[in-house]
């Protein structure tokens, strides 16, 4: 039997394709729920968290039809993203001028952001996990919006 931490999307991945190959396996989570950080809130209205792209090649395809899953894909011409950050709905940045220029981030934020992308790396970088990395290079908020 093997023993997989985590029911994620890539714990319950690994168990559904081990299963598949005739082994036994048991899943364990710590959380109340399976899923890891893909869920559905309702309130006013349903709201999907996880990840929001796939990059779609033919054996994904192929897998996530076996699953009875099908993409979702998003309307044509509607270019204009929002995102939930800070308990309101901002429009997300279409590119990195408007990042710079707009108001999802603070102005210390936008010169953290444009300091890192120009301070070199260092070999002690290379040890740091991503988000100790962003946070080192960019600051928090910039870290912090990608768990939004």
């Amino acid at each position: 039997m093997i023993a997989i931490i985590g029911a994620g999307v890539s714990g319950l991945s690994c168990a559904w394709w081990l299963q598949r190959q005739g082994v036994a396996v048991r899943v364990f989570e710590a959380a109340e729920r399976v899923g890891g950080k893909v869920s559905t809130l309702a309130a006013d209205a349903l709201c999907e968290q996880g990840p929001n792209m796939l990059l779609l090649d033919e054996e994904l395809q192929q897998w996530l039809a076996e699953l009875g899953l099908s993409p979702l894909w998003p309307e044509q011409g509607s270019g204009l993203r929002h995102v939930l950050r800070s308990g309101r709905y901002r429009p997300l940045p279409a590119g990195p001028w408007q990042l710079l220029a707009g108001s999802f981030l603070s102005w210390p934020a936008k010169w953290a952001l444009l300091r890192g992308l120009l301070r070199p790396g260092s070999p002690k970088e290379a040890e740091a996990s991503l988000a100790e990395f962003c946070r080192r290079r960019f600051g928090q908020e910039v870290l912090d919006i990608s768990n939004t």
